[in-house]
């Protein structure tokens, strides 16, 4: 039996389970554990109300093994009942405490239920018991970023980072720099995106992390690229190219920061913010007749532009 559930074959293990069962049931030594395969092979085989009688009479025979609870526990989330489950995987936890999986489904449990604060407690309880495992870091991480503590999520997505990364790690990594205001490390890990194949988001907060830092690079860039490589940044963003002209235009790159504004004004021709910026950096450039076009237009729309001007 406990070879066709590890093969996966569980329907076939739950008539021999409940054979083993209703022969040995009674039996002082054998009783608990054909209570408990019972159980596991209804659990296994998608049978949950049908394994619950079964586990709880294994927890009877057997209070003090903690595997048992959490086998009783996976059972009651299945089927719904939370409450009781999460009793179940922190009696698991009290009895096994070097086991992290009832940490872990304890922590899952009340993060659902909107007790995140005891719920990054369980998670990291479970990283030390795990010693570093990748799923405690994963599930910590997530929870303080959903708590709105980016700076404490830092540390877990960092080493999940560093571990396994992969796209959706990165994504609540750049989010935790993001909240936490760490406009450099989020540079910083755009530029180490194997071979720069960057989405929109990143460009997005690119432009607005090294807005923040005085810096205007990245925006250069998006405005020199070839139309080839138009996919690479959110060409159809007006307000991209206008953060992007405000850095360039703060770092003396006018020509530059006048094709960005352009290009906002081209996809939004009714912000007057967009026009008025334009005027800017057309006087800026010496090109007084234009700005003063530019200017008398933003005024004209004033009114219906819900943006304020930024002069």
């Amino acid at each position: 039996m406990d070879s066709l559930v590890a093969a996966g074959q569980s329907v076939a293990a739950v008539p021999m389970a409940l054979q083993a069962r209703e022969r040995w049931k009674d039996d002082p030594v054998f009783g608990w554990q054909v209570e408990a395969r019972a159980g596991e092979a209804c659990l296994s085989a998608g049978r949950a109300p049908e394994a619950l009688p079964f586990l709880e009479q294994a927890c009877r025979l057997r209070p003090n093994e903690g595997i048992l609870h959490h086998r009783l526990g996976t059972a009651l989330v299945r089927m719904g009942r939370t409450g009781r489950a999460l009793a179940e995987f922190d009696e698991a936890a009290r009895l096994s405490p070097t086991d992290p999986a009832p940490l872990l489904e304890a922590g899952r449990l009340r993060a659902e239920l909107g007790d995140l604060g005891r719920a990054c407690v369980a998670f990291e309880a479970a990283r030390i018991a795990c010693g570093g495992c990748p799923e405690a870091d994963r599930l910590l991480g997530s929870v303080l970023l959903a708590a709105g503590k980016p700076a404490e999520a830092i540390a877990p997505l960092s080493r999940l980072w560093n571990a396994h990364p992969d796209s959706l790690v990165r994504r609540h990594l750049l989010a935790a720099f993001v909240g936490a205001q760490r406009d450099s490390a989020v540079l910083a890990l755009v530029a180490s995106t194997p071979g720069r194949r960057l989405d929109r988001d990143d460009w997005r907060m690119v432009v607005q992390a090294e807005g923040r830092l005085g810096g205007a690079d990245w925006a250069a860039a998006a405005v020199a690229a070839p139309g080839t490589e138009a996919s690479r940044f959110p060409v159809d963003d007006a307000v991209f190219w206008a953060q992007a002209a405000r850095n360039l235009e703060r770092t003396g790159r006018l020509d530059a920061a006048l094709a960005a504004v352009d290009r906002a004004v081209a996809l939004q021709p009714g912000r007057a913010v967009f026009l008025h910026n334009r005027a800017a950096i057309l006087a800026a450039l010496g090109r007084t007749d234009e700005a003063r076009r530019a200017l008398e237009a933003s005024s004209r729309l004033e009114g219906a532009d819900p943006a304020p001007a930024r002069r």
